[in-house]
């Protein structure tokens, strides 16, 4: 886990594209991985320069992931437009935590 969690360990994730590293010093190799496929991640690095706030807990929150999970994923694929998936993934999300 601690080699997981260097800059060194999160560069041999990064350099495939599997996930945005936390390590600061291999950002950059994540962000080329993509810009070579076409794709802008630099949106990542900038959202981050802002102020965050915790996600909202509750006990339905586990619920609400599971229920956006899959829509997301489809959004991911291509398979349902961003709009469309965003907005039912949100309403998924939102009937799950209500219950």
């Amino acid at each position: 886990l601690r080699w997981l969690g260097s800059a060194r360990g999160q560069q041999a994730l990064a350099s495939q594209g599997v996930a945005f590293p936390a390590a600061v010093a291999a950002q950059e190799t994540f962000v080329d991985y993509w810009a070579e496929r076409g794709v802008d991640v630099t949106v990542f690095i900038e959202a981050a320069q802002e102020p965050t706030i915790a996600a909202p807990l509750g006990p339905n929150a586990n619920a609400g992931a599971n229920a956006i999970v899959p829509i997301l994923q489809e959004m991911f694929l291509g398979r349902i437009p961003v709009p469309e998936a965003l907005e039912e993934a949100q309403a998924a999300g939102n009937e799950a935590i209500a219950d």
